[in-house]
């Protein structure tokens, strides 16, 4: 036991490599059982995929999604570099759903590998790297930022990389200077936000207090400010033929952005808006996830506190590097900073939130290491840390005790991994929408119609899913699409709905159950967004008698029977040809719910 307990406090090279070898241990093992659970079935996708990676279907088959202004958009909004990154997978002949699920492991590894050498660095002790690799694992495999094999998926290992190359300039300045104008490149490329963090932090490198103003620093300034410029400003700028950007005046006005909104953030109290609501606020709720990352917010004062006393209080205190502290505090400045610009070009440089999220977790990680690892020294080596009354052996097995639990603290969270997955309810749908013609078009207000492009490999009008309200030129033509949608599935107007139906050339209908309820429009609150479309179909609704749920498999002259007067006047077309119109797999969950709209054209002209 001795043994191993120097090992953990041991500066030499060997030590190092255990604790390396144990944090690539812990990434694997997180990100297996992340694997394991994508893996879980035919049809499940991470959330984020379905917009990031869905329209790369295109390659496996260029005749899919045709014309389709969804997969157009998000195919132009991909950052260079992380689609090359797909590409280059595909070639390699993994199809890009299947990569998305298996990124997120070698994301885990690079993370902690990266982590271990920043945190070795600033506290060169191997049970400190471990540590705060381990605490960084467990925080971020807690969320879905990794698991989403996104673009900002890429953001924390880049950063970490980043700051690994800043601590090795002075030893191997050349070596240095590559790695780090990589590294920038690939922030540039793959995670375009995230690299003005990385250029904030060359700027305050400069400065003397923070230990710059050397001819490297400024070196390093010119180098990295021009791969900036090269690379962002062409990023910011570019719109894909989908701008301008939303700004905040009129954000304000729009429903999407206030209370209950697809990305609402106006409407939060002053605390959340700024502190830790979502989308503009400065602290992620879930940074203190896993709580063992609170000596890392304490650990400043702790370290202030020791300086202030002007005398080490154990002959075994553990030493830190200050250019490795140096270094956390530039990231911390220069994504405050930008936190503060974001706000004030809200939404030009996106989201707020995004600029400290992943910093903040970097650093509390890191430093949630190097305290846990001055806290445990003590315990071991310190006969007098917790009171004189106290033995070594009680000291010792306080030690091994608080070790055991922060390594063992996932095993306390349910359903560890939290990796967003989400599961396709109607395979049998899927099935049969794969079997129609590429060219198919389905029109649908239903939640389920999220799934279908990734599943299905078809086309939607549009679906809550990719109706992303940052872009006008984009969000624009969805809003009217989805407000026609609304139109078209609760009128009675034959014209109407061949109007519709022609505009977008839509082929089939998907409904969600009890899509005939005024429920189903008054407690959406995505839908309330489309006003005054929506409340103009409530009241159809209400006016026709129909405010309790209507069974989609009913057979229609039951269904006749049973309506009140008014309703079987005139019934909107898609729920009075329903049953005649219903086409695919008698599945419980959608059993009569996707329809063939010619069918409902023909037979609504027909006058039946």
């Amino acid at each position: 036991m001795q043994s191993f307990i120097s090992h953990c406090f041991s500066p030499r090279r060997r030590a190092y490599f255990w604790g390396l070898c144990l944090a690539i241990i812990f990434a694997l093992i997180f990100g297996g059982l992340g694997l394991s659970e994508a893996f879980d079935g035919d049809y499940v996708v991470q959330d984020d995929a379905r917009q990031y990676v869905f329209w790369m279907q295109r390659w496996q088959d260029s005749e899919l999604f045709p014309d389709d202004l969804i997969a157009d958009y998000f195919s132009s909004v991909a950052p260079a570099g992380y689609r090359a990154i797909f590409y280059g997978a595909f070639l390699l002949g993994i199809p890009p759903l299947i990569f998305a699920k298996i990124l997120p492991l070698g994301l885990g590894v690079a993370i902690a590998v990266l982590a271990y050498r920043v945190a070795y660095r600033w506290c060169p002790i191997p049970l400190a790297a471990f540590l705060g690799s381990l605490l960084l694992q467990q925080s971020l495999w807690m969320k879905d930022d990794v698991a989403a094999a996104a673009p900002r998926s890429f953001a924390i290992p880049l950063l970490l990389a980043f700051m690994d190359a800043w601590l090795i300039r002075r030893d191997r300045p050349r070596l240095a200077l590559a790695y780090g104008v990589i590294t920038l490149a690939l922030l540039g490329l793959i995670s375009p936000p995230y690299l003005l963090i990385a250029a904030g932090m060359l700027g305050l490198g400069v400065l003397k207090f923070l230990g710059g103003g050397d001819r490297q620093s400024w070196q390093w300034l010119i180098v990295g400010w021009g791969i900036t410029l090269a690379v962002v400003l062409p990023y910011l700028a570019a719109t894909g033929g989908y701008g301008p950007t939303v700004s905040a005046e009129l954000g304000r006005t729009m429903a999407e952005f206030r209370a209950g909104g697809r990305a609402s953030l106006f409407d939060q109290p002053f605390w959340e808006f700024w502190i830790v609501g979502k989308r503009t606020n400065f602290f992620p709720k879930s940074l203190f996830t896993p709580v063992t990352l609170i000596p890392g917010a304490l650990y400043p004062f702790w370290t202030i506190g020791r300086s202030l006393q002007r005398r080490d209080l154990q002959k075994h205190s553990t030493t830190t590097n200050p250019a490795a502290s140096r270094v956390v505090i530039k990231l911390l400045l220069s994504s405050t900073v930008l936190f503060f610009l974001a706000h004030a070009t809200l939404f030009t440089l996106h989201l707020p939130s995004r600029y400290t999220g992943h910093s903040l977790r970097i650093a509390i990680a890191l430093s949630s290491g190097v305290a846990w690892c001055q806290i445990l020294q003590r315990l071991f080596l310190s006969r007098n840390f917790i009171g004189r009354v106290t033995s070594q052996k009680v000291a010792k097995g306080v030690a091994i005790a608080l070790t055991l639990a922060l390594i063992t603290y996932p095993v306390t969270v349910s359903n560890f991994p939290l990796v967003g997955y989400k599961t396709g309810a109607a395979p049998e749908l899927y099935q049969f929408l794969k079997q129609q013609p590429k060219t198919i078009r389905i029109g649908s207000i239903a939640k389920e119609a999220d799934q279908l492009p990734t599943f299905a490999a078809r086309s939607v009008v549009v679906s809550k899913e990719y109706s992303v309200p940052y872009q006008i030129g984009y969000y624009s033509q969805i809003q009217r699409r989805v407000s026609d949608l609304i139109t078209a599935q609760y009128t009675a107007d034959l014209n109407q709905l061949l109007q519709i139906v022609q505009r977008y050339n839509i082929t089939h209908w998907l409904l969600g159950p009890n899509a005939f309820a005024v429920d189903y429009l008054a407690n959406n609150g995505w839908l309330k967004q489309y006003q005054p479309t929506t409340d103009q179909a409530i009241e159809t609704l209400v006016a026709l008698n129909a405010s309790e749920a209507i069974a989609p498999s009913q057979h229609p002259q039951q269904l006749s029977e049973q309506l009140p007067a008014p309703l079987q006047n005139s019934p909107p077309l898609l729920l009075k040809h329903q049953e005649q119109c219903k086409v695919g797999p008698a599945t419980p969950t959608y059993a009569g719910q996707l329809i063939d709209i010619q069918c409902v054209l023909n037979l609504s002209a027909a006058g039946k």
